[in-house]
């Protein structure tokens, strides 16, 4: 499969500020994403206006769909943009852990750290499952998820092993 290829498809789990920046650009550059919204008022929001609840004024492509079931978010999807907030992390590396594919890549895009015990995402992420190790990165700044949705010049750094 062709990564610039319409058939390929990304999970974008959940719509949070920079899971939905990226979801815009990989729209934006032809790739179907399965955005993963809990909220059904927030989804039905998104469903009339394509624009989430975080990222405000940044109107999403046609090519972004959204679901309130996660096995539909990630059914069929070899990469996954993954940005729960830090304080969620653990919990929803668990839920969507199980559910991904054996060769699934997973961009991580949560900043800080996990307040109960002060671990990096990746440590956390790899607590969970550490068949993740090898097909995950991580992304941090300097950047903001407003400037990348809307094209702005910005350096972005994502490091993996």
């Amino acid at each position: 499969m062709s990564v610039n290829s319409k058939e390929f498809k990304i999970a974008a789990v959940p719509a949070g500020e920079w899971v939905s920046a990226l979801a815009t650009v990989a729209a934006q550059n032809g790739h179907n994403v399965s955005l993963y919204i809990r909220n059904p008022e927030s989804l039905e929001k998104f469903k009339k206006s394509h624009i989430v609840d975080r990222l405000p004024g940044v109107k999403m492509p046609p090519n972004v769909t959204a679901s309130s079931d996660l096995d539909e978010v990630l059914e069929g999807a070899p990469s996954i943009i993954f940005g729960p907030p830090s304080n969620h992390y653990r919990e929803l590396a668990k839920e969507v852990a199980p559910l991904l594919g054996k060769r699934t890549k997973v961009l991580s895009v949560t900043k800080g750290l996990e307040p109960e015990t002060s671990l990096r995402t990746s440590q956390v992420l790899f607590e969970v499952d550490s068949s993740l190790e090898f097909r995950s990165a991580f992304l941090s700044g300097p950047n903001l998820a407003y400037e990348v949705a809307r094209r702005i010049e910005t350096g972005t750094v994502i490091a993996s092993y």
